[in-house]
């Protein structure tokens, strides 16, 4: 019975009720003794809506925190039912403002039972320093002086991104002992404290570095290859200083010069830095990956740490280390097809991209992507999103969404990129323009060996897929999953005919091994 008036509740007013989960008589009891009751969610108090009226007759004050309270049917037995509850209710604390000012709106009567609290934890929780819940040692600090305005969430209330207010140039001064005599210790303690740790990647899994694990190695990589990526020459030509300081506080860590690989093609205005190896490299994406470079020049072995580090990054923890202050200098190249005139940004880290460029002005068409970093492996965001935390490109090409009659037929469409062949454009000649557009739907995946033409690793892709998809553990490591990272799929993922997401399964399987080896 209780789980049939569950449902009919359910469908009549698109709210949640659970009568058949109600409580114990013990249960009952200890609510009935008690002088505050708080509801965690709107579910709970639905479901035990009935105790209501015995709660208010007791004198026991009712608190319910909502997410999601006035979500449901716009009709009368919805409308009917909250006005009942709120009879008996003495606070329902929204934190959601929108949802906040949509009941005030819908229930004006009730209006002085609500509350608008933006975060239902301790404040300290929510102050401008972020903690990585698997190691304390790892901050996320604030780009910026300001008021933090919205959390935005995503599914099972993960954090996707905390939108801050900037005001004031209020910032944090941390004392820097003479660069010269600085120990190892007084280094990973300041980077740590100050948050410019997050600047540096770890290898396996490309998380950020853990201070407990000391790299065998460090990798910088000038030499971009991903279609629209930035120019890090032109990026760094101001910062040389920035970046020779933060070289020589790393070089300490190690304590021997790091990695630097530069472009083969051109004189580099890199070879004038000290206590670097430097690495010519030359070839097409996706020679300028870092995972590549490890590869050839000090590979991965079980149990060992590389670190990588952006070369804008590294200036910024050069500045740190010579000013005492954060720094959260960003410079972002906006390119592709949709754009009319590519252009350099100096701004900060997170900032807003509406605010780079307008669309009316910028776009060549207004049916376009924008992606957080490079077509191959950015991710897509929108023109209000925010710039990602270690991007220095921002593309914007053509959506997909325009699609052709019987496209599946060979040779029908002679003006599509084919690396298969199975259009004419490759007899054609000259740049083809991209878009979007799969060009085809996911299928089986066939062993072609295509996987292999642009993956020039030691490792055999489409194997490496398949155990991940599978969760194997063993055959992961056996065939290399410590040496890759997703976006040295991003190949992989354009010229795959079977139109499958490698990068995603990569991606998978690398928190599959975060979690059950570490």
């Amino acid at each position: 019975i209780y789980k049939f008036l569950a449902k009919l509740l359910n469908k009549l007013t698109g709210l949640c009720f659970h009568f058949e989960n109600s409580l114990k008589k013990q249960d009952k009891k200890n609510i009935f003794e008690s002088n505050e009751i708080f509801f965690g969610n709107q579910q709970i108090l639905f479901s035990l809506f009935y105790l209501c009226p015995k709660l208010n007759r007791k004198k026991i004050n009712v608190n319910v925190f909502a997410m999601g309270i006035v979500s449901g049917k716009k009709n009368f037995f919805t409308k009917i039912l909250l006005r009942y509850l709120f009879k008996y209710i003495q606070r329902v604390i929204f934190i959601s403002e929108a949802e906040y000012e949509s009941a005030k709106e819908r229930f004006p009567n009730f209006k002085d039972l609500f509350f608008y609290n933006p975060f239902g934890v301790d404040s300290t929780f929510w102050n401008k320093t972020r903690i990585d819940k698997n190691d304390e040692n790892i901050k996320i600090v604030s780009p910026v002086s300001g008021k933090i305005k919205q959390i935005v969430r995503g599914e099972k209330r993960k954090i996707l991104n905390v939108i801050i207010d900037r005001s004031g140039d209020d910032a944090r001064n941390f004392d820097i002992p003479d660069l010269k005599s600085i120990s190892v210790e007084s280094i990973i303690e300041l980077l740590i404290k100050s948050g410019t740790l997050a600047y540096i990647r770890q290898r396996p899994y490309n998380i950020i570095a853990r201070p407990n694990r000391l790299p065998k190695s460090i990798f910088v990589s000038s030499y971009n290859t991903a279609p629209y990526a930035a120019d890090y020459e032109f990026l760094m030509s101001d910062r040389l200083n920035d970046l020779q300081v933060g070289i020589n506080i790393l070089g300490k860590i190690i304590n021997k010069p790091i990695n630097f690989c530069v472009s083969s093609t051109k004189e580099s205005i890199f070879n004038q830095l000290k206590n670097v190896d430097l690495y010519n490299i030359k070839g097409n994406h996706p020679a300028g990956n870092e995972s590549f470079q490890i590869n050839r020049i000090d590979p991965i072995n079980s149990g060992e740490v590389v670190w990588v580090v952006k070369p804008e990054d590294l200036a910024n923890i050069g500045s740190f280390f010579k000013t005492g202050q954060y720094c959260s200098d960003r410079t972002i190249a906006i390119s592709g097809d949709s754009i009319n005139s590519s252009k350099y940004f100096k701004t900060t880290i997170g900032s807003e991209i509406s605010s780079l460029f307008s669309k009316k002005d910028n776009l060549s068409t207004l049916n376009c992507r924008v992606i957080n970093g490079d077509p191959l492996s950015g991710s897509k965001v929108d023109y209000t999103g925010f710039i990602g935390y270690y991007n220095n490109t921002i593309s914007v090409i053509e959506e997909g969404n325009n699609y052709r009659m019987l496209g599946w037929l060979p040779f029908m469409y002679n003006s599509v990129p084919s690396l298969s062949k199975t259009s004419l454009s490759w007899l054609l000649g000259g740049e083809k323009k991209v878009n979007t557009n799969l060009n085809g739907e996911e299928r089986a995946i066939v062993v072609t060996g295509e996987m292999e033409k642009y993956f020039p690793m030691d490792i055999f892709p489409m194997q490496l897929i398949k155990a991940c998809m599978s969760g194997d553990i063993e055959k992961m490591e056996s065939l290399g999953i410590y040496e890759v990272v997703p976006e040295d799929f991003g190949l992989v993922d354009f010229s795959c005919t079977s139109k499958i997401e490698t990068q995603e399964i990569i991606k998978n399987g690398i928190e599959i091994m975060l979690k059950e080896v570490g």
